[in-house]
């Protein structure tokens, strides 16, 4: 009787674990997952250049290109190519409002839409 309870904990404690490192293996690969990259076509409403004098951050506020009432604001990175309809590089302040562009960018856990990734389009 009492081999049988001391077999029936030890299996009872070989499944709970089995089953506490299942639940830790997939909470830590919900924490490395990356962010899914997206793309946002549109016209150029504003661009604002970095200034540590004001505090502004490298941002572009774009307009969708089929519904006008639809806006969103990237966060320009230093790691944000930006190119040209040659795909040749460009800089930020190269930038105009009503540029066609197309920016490729993920959304961060702080809801922060970060610009990969700023092409003109023709």
């Amino acid at each position: 009787m009492k081999r049988a309870f001391v077999t029936v904990l030890i299996t009872l404690s070989i499944v709970s674990l089995a089953v506490a490192s299942t639940g830790a293996v997939k909470a830590a690969t919900a924490q490395e997952t990356k962010p899914a990259h997206k793309l946002f076509k549109g016209t150029i409403d504003a661009v604002t250049l970095a200034d540590a004098a004001k505090g502004t951050k490298p941002e572009i506020t774009v307009i969708h290109i089929q519904n006008q009432k639809l806006k969103m604001t990237f966060l320009v990175k230093s790691t944000t190519t930006i190119a040209d309809t040659e795909n040749k590089p460009l800089t930020l302040d190269k930038l105009q409002k009503g540029d066609k562009i197309r920016v490729r960018f993920q959304t961060t856990p702080e809801n922060v839409h970060e610009a990969l990734s700023i092409h003109l389009l023709k």
